[in-house]
């Protein structure tokens, strides 16, 4: 009977140095599996990153208050090529950090705009006084964007969107008048198919899939594509320009060619 048990008791041993070893096999291949999965995504992102690169070159990055303190300097040595800064949103609202971060952005080499937060209620008016109140002249050097995104309870579903065309094309005209700046519209696909007769406007789209039409200037790139810079928190919405790097240093020529309103808008659209 002893003999039985000890013979048990062996069995039993090596079943749980089995199990054991089992275990731990088992734990080696799910470390391994985590370490490739996550260096073939690092890699994919790496290869996307380059994709998108190859095709939009000329980058920049939307900022506001919520980004704290920015390090344009460091921006720069990302290679980025611009910034636009918010300024103000709907009727009342001022970003807190316009002025820092408008005054500090200067001399950093980077091409600096600036933009307002459009408000489907507030009065074209009080907008208008709003931004003038707020930006004073300091418009930068490029395009003075209108972002026109839904917020709540605004969606394609409760927008008069005739009546909302003709406010932003108040407001686009008195901004191209006040400021002899071309003025560029940021919105999502259905609303530029709504909005893209406006006069005296190019435009800026949420998506890069979206910018084949000759009038997108601006893609808003893929929110996995955020800019991250060392000592900053948190991330940058990441922007491109629609085209090559020569067609920017055109773009940027035709930016600040003023001879007549007729002839910037015709070079500026085409």
């Amino acid at each position: 009977m002893a003999e039985i048990n000890r013979a048990d008791l062996r069995k039993k041993i090596r079943k749980e140095k089995l199990t054991k070893w089992g275990l731990i096999g088992l734990g080696i291949t799910l470390v391994l599996v985590i370490i490739l999965s996550v260096g073939m995504y690092f890699i994919n992102k790496n290869h996307n990153r380059e994709m998108l690169l190859r095709r939009y070159p000329v980058q920049g990055v939307m900022i506001d208050q919520d980004d704290g303190y920015v390090d344009f300097t460091a921006l720069k040595q990302k290679d980025q090529k611009f910034v636009y800064i918010r300024s103000t949103q709907g009727a009342s609202f001022a970003d807190d950090n316009f002025d820092n971060n408008y005054n500090r952005s200067q001399g950093s080499g980077l091409k600096i705009g600036v933009y307002h937060t459009y408000g489907f209620k507030s009065s074209i008016k009080d907008q208008e006084n709003n931004f003038v109140t707020q930006v004073k002249d300091n418009t930068g050097t490029l395009p003075i964007v209108i972002q026109v995104q839904y917020y709540y309870p605004y969606s394609e579903k409760n927008v008069n969107f005739k009546q909302q065309k003709q406010r932003i094309n108040e407001l686009v005209q008195f901004l191209y008048r006040r400021y002899s700046r071309p003025v560029i519209i940021n919105t999502n696909e259905g609303m530029y198919q709504e909005f893209k007769s406006i006069p005296h406007t190019a435009f800026w789209l949420n998506s890069e899939d979206d910018s084949k039409d000759a009038h997108v200037r601006f893609v808003n790139m893929d929110s996995s594509d955020h800019l991250t810079i060392d000592g900053q928190r948190g991330s940058f919405d990441s922007v491109a320009f629609n085209g090559n790097q020569k067609q920017w240093n055109q773009y940027l020529g035709q930016v600040n060619i003023m001879n007549n309103e007729e002839m910037q808008w015709e070079n500026f659209n085409d």
